[in-house]
């Protein structure tokens, strides 16, 4: 793939922006009809209501597999306060990040536009990343750059944009749903799992003025990647996993589900002294999801992560960068059994 061509895609969007707040909007639908009601529990004629706190997770880290050091770069992302509603599986969340949840701890400025979406339908979940991140800092400062004299060594000239889709097929959507852990319009009345298959892309940028490794951090360390100011990469393949919810004491939930891929593609290293070298690698992914809490008819208390991790690594050196980007969220919900006038109009919408 042409650098320009990948870095024009990559670099498109304005990305002037530092976002205090979070909208959302997203659909989940699953079938109201094809699924098994001694497993499932749906609430079509009731609005879900929540207020919940969210963490964007956004990072880029660097391993040196020989000698166990990583090297990890994260951006000054908001903790927001947020309320939220689903009817009829349109979804509108609306948070904030105030003050008193964010207090400034040196880890400077980052711009970003943070796009995140997961669809779950009856038997499929949809997946799509947009990241526009300007300005990380080190998380492990003090571990590995000791003599630095500030609690961060902060990059704001470092950049990150990552887009990616994923879609999975579920062979037991009829029994496990997806919906009751994340979008919270459904019970998972009894223990239930299923194998899902599908595929995914991914398309990774990232660069920096001056190399990404510090001279900073010991010399001895991540030796073919000193002086590396810039990496992007494409990668294209399948993907499957195995999703579960176990449920215990009637309400109470653990969701676990994991999903592996192995993507195909094109990947450009860019050096500070005008070293360029392209490869073709097979790089592996990951999505994790967890949940976690009570759900009963009524009402929804609990904790949801989502997380999915994209790898480059030569594999000679074993020197590489994962890319990582996620969702960690309590929520607590309650339902609300709609008006005739209400549920009569929601019913005419084409959703």
């Amino acid at each position: 793939m042409p650098r320009n061509f990948l870095i024009l895609v990559l670099c498109f969007l304005p990305t002037a922006f530092l976002f205090g707040q979070e909208v959302e909007l997203g659909v989940s639908n699953p079938s109201p009809t094809n699924y098994d009601t001694t497993y499932i529990q749906a609430f079509p004629q009731y609005a879900t209501t929540r207020l919940y706190l969210s963490q964007k997770i956004t990072n880029l880290e660097f391993f040196d597999e020989a000698s166990g050091v990583r090297l990890t770069y994260d951006p000054n992302t908001n903790l927001n306060l947020g309320v939220g509603v689903t009817i009829k599986g349109l979804t509108l969340n609306l948070a904030f990040g105030f003050d008193f949840l964010n207090p400034d701890r040196g880890k400077g400025r980052t711009r970003y536009l943070d796009l995140q979406s997961h669809i779950y339908g009856r038997n499929s979940v949809i997946d799509f990343f947009g990241q526009f991140y300007d300005g990380l800092y080190l998380n492990n400062t003090n571990e590995q750059m000791p003599e630095w004299e500030e609690p961060f060594y902060v990059r704001p000239d470092m950049r990150l944009r990552l887009f990616g889709f994923s879609f999975l097929h579920l062979f037991n959507g009829e029994n496990f749903s997806y919906a009751a852990p994340f979008v919270h319009n459904e019970v998972q009345r009894k223990s239930a799992g299923s194998f899902t298959l599908g595929g995914e892309f991914t398309l990774v940028y990232a660069d920096g003025d001056s190399s990404l490794i510090s001279p900073s951090v010991r010399e001895t360390l991540f030796l073919p990647l000193r002086g590396l100011t810039e990496v992007a990469f494409l990668d294209l393949g399948p993907k499957g996993g195995y999703s579960h919810s176990f449920i215990f004491f009637k309400h109470m939930f653990l969701t676990l589900s994991l999903s592996v891929g192995v993507g195909l593609g094109p990947t450009r290293y860019t050096y500070a002294d005008g070293t360029v070298e392209n490869e073709w690698l097979i790089n592996p992914s990951a999505t994790a999801r967890f949940g976690f809490g009570y759900n009963s008819p009524k009402w929804y208390l609990g904790l949801t992560f989502v997380q999915s991790t994209f790898q480059s690594a030569e594999f000679e050196t074993m020197n590489g960068m994962t890319f990582g980007v996620g969702n960690a969220r309590l929520n607590y919900v309650k339902r609300f059994l709609m008006g005739k006038k209400l549920a009569g109009a929601i019913e005419k919408l084409p959703l």
